[in-house]
């Protein structure tokens, strides 16, 4: 896959739901929506890909845990672009111009330690993304910011309020 060029996440009130938007730098443009059920089934696993760092995972107490989980946090968001405006002119839709309902969550670790997200609908193609510490952070942060938008009552906490505590599995459907 292309090399991913910008994000959007933000909450649609019409549909009840969150577009995500995907553009790469090759001009191709990914397009789903993440239910409020979707969003509690993702948000565990962002958490654990946060934590799974090495600085993070290393700490042996909760709170210094959290501590770190914050500090990278906040070191990341200062090292995004949030200002720049989302390109809508798009040549490429490879999935089609309506976006696609996801359902089906899936954790991957490549062999040089890069998470893989994996997001597909019930049927047909999704999305894998490769994240770096940095991605993963800003797309932390879009997330929450259109949960907080969405009026759904979820609290998607980094560091102490988040989800970390929880036993995942590595595939959710």
């Amino acid at each position: 896959m292309a090399k991913l060029h910008q994000i959007q996440i933000r909450f649609d009130p019409k549909e009840d739901r969150i577009l995500l938007r995907i553009r790469t730098a090759d001009e191709s443009e990914f397009r789903f929506w993440l239910t409020r059920r979707y969003v509690k089934l993702l948000w565990p696993i962002v958490v654990r890909m946060l934590e799974s760092d090495q600085q993070i995972a290393r700490q042996g107490d909760p709170a210094a845990k959290s501590a770190v989980l914050s500090f990278q946090h906040e070191d990341a968001l200062q090292r995004t672009d949030f200002s720049t405006q989302f390109k809508d002119e798009t040549t490429n839709l490879p999935l089609g111009e309506s976006p696609i309902v996801l359902a089906k969550i899936q954790l991957k670790q490549r062999p040089d330690g890069t998470s893989v997200l994996c997001m597909h609908p019930d049927k047909g193609e999704g999305i894998e993304l490769a994240m770096n510490t940095v991605l993963l952070h800003s797309f932390a942060k879009l997330l929450t910011d259109a949960v907080a938008l969405s009026e759904w009552e979820l609290d998607l906490g980094i560091g102490a309020k988040g989800a970390a505590q929880q036993t995942l599995p590595e595939r959710m459907n």
